[in-house]
């Protein structure tokens, strides 16, 4: 089956940091209103103000301002109190921040793009943490006071849903926050990579094709000879769309409203609502791979015994490429394809061929490495890290657009499938009827994920905290970044670091919320 390969770029990924920082940011408004609250109960100390230069020195020439992005909205915050509930259970604070979008300086609840939570503590104020073991309990704040040893504190070992534990720094010896068995934080939010823990979702069906918008949120899956499936909570659940057809390739753009999906031996078919409703455009064919820019207005696709064709403007009409030059002097037996956030940069992979390049939207191709077959092909956003899969051969990654390439892992019959994080750091792609593989290192090294399956094909959003995987013959899987689950997972700070986690179930927390740059393993 056939893969999608989702890109974004800084600038789209800067507005997708959560509510926490994403991270460890500490910009913009969000942080800000978080940081006063923080402040208020003595989590979190702004830094001291740069000194004022000596009387009759020259001072330091002001920044250069960032060019302003024309017709941003602003980002506005909201705080409000929250009651006693799920969300905080001894009351807090509710943390809401959106663009204002229609200019009236409100926040307006359909503006509402991401929601934190500052909670109470159970005792009025915070508790000391002297010793270098504490047994945490459930709805308390902690204070890790030791400026000899790391204060360790292991979590409630069987705590209520909606339970919180929060740890601040307060000595110089730090902070950790230990994990029984059976039990994980979920490290989204602090730049963790997904691929360790993978959770079934849906039916069994003959997947496809899956693609993902840039924050793992929205998903669309396509089921061969059956129907197009979206997600709007990352794959917990799905709604079917459009109807039964030979759906292969999926690919969406960065917010996951506009999507394009291959229906084989038919018209390539696209949404602009989310895969709500769909149109057929362009040609007939044996449709095999399709790739989408960020903002889906550049699409590539290729057909299984046949041409490149590329669209500018989403997929209403479409180029195919001909001439006397290779790859477009003949029909070529094409795989995948990939593009860059921008949708300048473009790679195809040849069955028995070539990888091909374009650094000008496809309309000219340069050839690169030895005749393979190449099967499977993932891009950074700006389309200068590139990954290419061979079925019974090696990876290879190029750092150069393309110009060069190293062999990487071993030999395996590697599925027509693979993703990228925007920076080409995060990686994933499967082997056919074998594990799912992971790469956190931009392809150096791989690990081996979950169990042997038909895997068809993986997706990842922009930042590689969220992983999907479909089965040809199985379910959809899900995987969310995490600490390592049990004993051997942990969180730890700085004096200068502090973390609120709430219980979801499961064995799992949440971060609900973080300052500065807290570790996890």
């Amino acid at each position: 089956m056939r893969t999608f390969h989702c890109f974004i770029s800084t600038v789209f990924m800067s507005l997708l940091l959560g509510a926490c920082g994403g991270g460890g940011g500490s910009g913009g408004a969000e942080w800000a209103a978080v940081a006063a609250l923080w402040a208020a109960q003595g989590l979190y100390t702004a830094p001291a103000p740069a000194p004022r230069p000596e009387p009759g020195t020259a001072p330091e020439p002001a920044p250069v301002p960032a060019p302003a992005v024309p017709n941003e909205p602003a980002m506005l915050t909201s705080v409000d109190g929250e009651a006693v509930g799920a969300n905080c259970g001894y009351g807090g604070k509710k943390v809401m921040t959106g663009r204002d979008s229609n200019a009236n300086g409100v926040l307006d609840a359909e503006e509402i793009s991401s929601t934190s939570y500052i909670c109470n503590c159970a005792s009025d104020g915070w508790v000391d943490a002297t010793g270098t073991t504490v047994q945490a309990q459930s709805n308390m704040c902690y204070i890790a006071r030791d400026d000899a040893a790391q204060v360790v504190l292991t979590l409630p070992a069987n705590p209520d849903v909606g339970a919180l534990v929060r740890v601040k720094g307060g000595g110089a010896g730090g902070w950790k926050i230990a994990q029984n068995p059976g039990q994980a934080v979920y490290a989204d939010k602090l730049g963790g990579m997904a691929g360790a823990v993978w959770t079934a979702r849906d039916s069994d069906r003959r997947w496809a094709s899956v693609a993902s918008s840039a924050d793992g949120s929205k998903l669309v899956a396509s089921a061969w000879g059956g129907r197009i499936y979206t997600s709007t909570d990352s794959g917990a659940t799905w709604i079917p769309r459009a109807t039964d057809r030979g759906w292969y390739g999926v690919a969406s753009s960065a917010d996951g409203s506009k999507l394009v999906a291959l229906d084989r031996f038919n018209p390539i078919q696209t949404s602009n609502d989310g895969g709500v409703s769909w149109s057929a455009h362009g040609p007939i064919g044996d449709w095999a791979s399709v790739a989408s820019s960020a903002d889906g207005r550049s699409l590539l696709a290729v057909e299984f015994t046949g041409r490149i064709h590329v669209s500018t403007d989403g997929g209403e009409n479409w180029t195919r490429c001909t001439g006397p030059n290779a790859p477009c002097d003949r029909d070529r037996y094409w795989s995948s394809v990939a593009s860059s956030a921008d949708g300048s940069r473009m790679v195809a992979v040849e069955w028995g061929g070539q990888i091909y390049t374009s650094a000008d939207s496809g309309v000219s191709w340069t050839a690169h490495e030895s005749t393979q077959d190449w099967y499977s092909v993932a891009s950074s956003a700006d389309g200068m890290k590139l990954m290419a899969g061979v079925y019974g051969g090696q990876i290879y990654t190029s750092v150069d657009g393309g110009a060069n390439w190293t062999a990487r892992e071993s030999s395996r019959p590697w599925q027509e499938t693979a993703a990228s994080s925007s920076d080409g750091s995060r990686l994933v792609t499967a082997v056919a009827g074998g594990q799912i593989y992971t790469s956190d290192d931009g392809g150096v090294s791989w690990t081996a994920r979950e169990t042997d399956r038909a895997w068809s094909s993986v997706a990842s959003s922009a930042d590689g905290s969220k992983m999907v995987g479909v089965v040809d013959g199985g379910w959809i899987y899900t995987s969310v970044a995490t600490t390592t689950p049990g004993v051997d997972g942990s969180v730890s700070g700085t004096a200068a670091d502090g973390i609120e986690l709430q219980y979801v179930g499961g064995g799992m927390f949440n971060v609900l919320s973080h300052q500065g740059s807290p570790a996890h393993r």
